[in-house]
């Protein structure tokens, strides 16, 4: 056997020295294809580690940022969130604010950073037994361009019979809170909290025939008929029309999403039954006060909360702007507000509509509610005054 092994190796011209080589090129070869395993197989779990620990710094910032702008109330959230889905306590870099992940500035964000460990299987070969992943995630909250479920009801952004008094005490918007207000505005419905919000109810006017869209009227809005012209959602398009669509919107809401700008079409005509029978469906025997509905004044950020909107008492509707009247009136939302549902149609409260009264009497509410994953109303971000919040990723 010898001889034969010592035959092959002259035939081939292989000498001692050249055999050598071939180990050695045999040895980097089986170092290579290692290297190239270790990256394959190692690699994929880092990939792994890096997906697992960006989910959770991304959930850790969107469960944070909803606290802002207190950051200690957004930490606290951010931290309680981690603990309880396994995020270890020395993995948390950093919670930061007010920046994003390049370091730029950015209001209302918070910012959370990740560093992982992760160990190695094939590449302990090479002596590397672990290494680290990080990440960042930055999510902020703003002031939404809109929102859905929207009552089909106009409040106004002034008052309608300006410079004459208000006689039926139609709901209008002022966002100057002042102590005293001035007198051609003396019955003002503030929505800045300054007291009892129960002083501060004010009427929807449903229309008779003989009623219509106005700049001292107002009543029932044009919403979800047909795919609208102007909504968020150019792909809403529930496909209905008429009272039973109006109905609707009273009992649940607007389908699509409607935004600041949008212009929408009045809804004439003799409103009073669909309206009654709707808000009698909607109201039934429900008894929520509005402390149940919108809890309690927060005398630091102006805002009452925590906001049940799950209340058949609980209303958001659009501040518009009229121009016009009738079915031709120009209808534009020009923002937000929550509203307390207090009574509706023939109460002792509901009058100045000729002599079949009928209203929907509410009362206005400064709170904040989410609406996540909407755009940000003009970029700003603004959490001064907005009834719709956002909040969305942006690193």
């Amino acid at each position: 056997m010898i001889t034969l092994l010592s035959s092959v190796r002259r035939s081939l011209g292989l000498g001692r020295s050249e055999r050598g080589q071939v180990l050695v090129l045999a040895a980097a070869s089986m170092v290579a294809v290692l290297g190239l395993a270790a990256l394959a197989i190692d690699g994929g779990f880092f990939a792994h580690a890096n997906r697992d620990a960006q989910n959770d710094a991304d959930a850790m910032a969107l469960v944070g940022v909803r606290e802002l702008p207190t950051p200690a109330d957004a930490t606290t959230e951010a931290l309680n969130w981690g603990g309880l889905n396994d995020v270890a306590s020395g993995e948390v870099q950093s919670i930061a604010f007010d920046t994003n992940c390049d370091g730029g500035s950015e209001t209302n964000t918070i910012t959370v950073r990740l560093e992982r460990t992760q160990e190695t299987f094939l590449a302990r070969v090479f002596g590397i037994n672990d290494g680290a992943v990080g990440v960042c995630a930055a999510a902020k909250i703003g002031e939404a361009v809109g929102g859905d479920e929207l009552l089909p009801f106009g409040f106004h952004y002034e008052q309608p019979y300006y410079p004459n008094p208000n006689p039926d005490g139609v709901c209008y918007f002022h966002d100057t809170p002042v102590a005293t207000p001035p007198v051609e505005h003396a019955d003002l419905w503030y929505i800045a909290p300054m007291g009892d919000p129960d002083e501060a109810e004010c009427l929807v006017k449903i229309p008779s025939p003989s009623d219509s869209w106005t700049g001292g009227n107002s009543g029932p809005l044009r919403y979800d008929e047909g795919g609208p012209s102007s909504n968020l959602d150019g792909d809403c398009n529930p496909g209905s029309s008429g009272a039973s669509e109006y109905e609707e919107n009273i009992e649940e809401g607007s389908e699509c999403y409607y935004g600041e700008g949008d212009a929408i079409t009045p809804k004439p005509g003799n409103m009073k039954g669909p309206t009654c029978a709707a808000m009698d469906e909607r109201i039934g025997t429900n008894t929520d006060s509005i402390e149940d509905v919108f809890g309690s004044l927060n005398p630091v950020t102006g805002f009452w909360g925590p906001v049940d909107t799950a209340s058949p008492r609980y209303g958001l509707m659009p501040v518009v702007t009229v121009s016009g009247s009738g079915s031709s009136a120009d209808v534009t939302l020009e923002h937000f507000i929550t509203v307390y549902i207090k009574d509706h149609c023939q109460s002792a409260a509901c009058g100045g509509n000729g002599s079949n009264p009928a209203c929907v009497v509410i009362v206005p509410v400064k709170s904040q509610i989410l609406e996540a994953g909407v755009d940000f109303a003009g970029g700003s971000g603004s959490l001064d005054d907005a009834t719709i919040l956002t909040i969305k990723l942006i690193d």
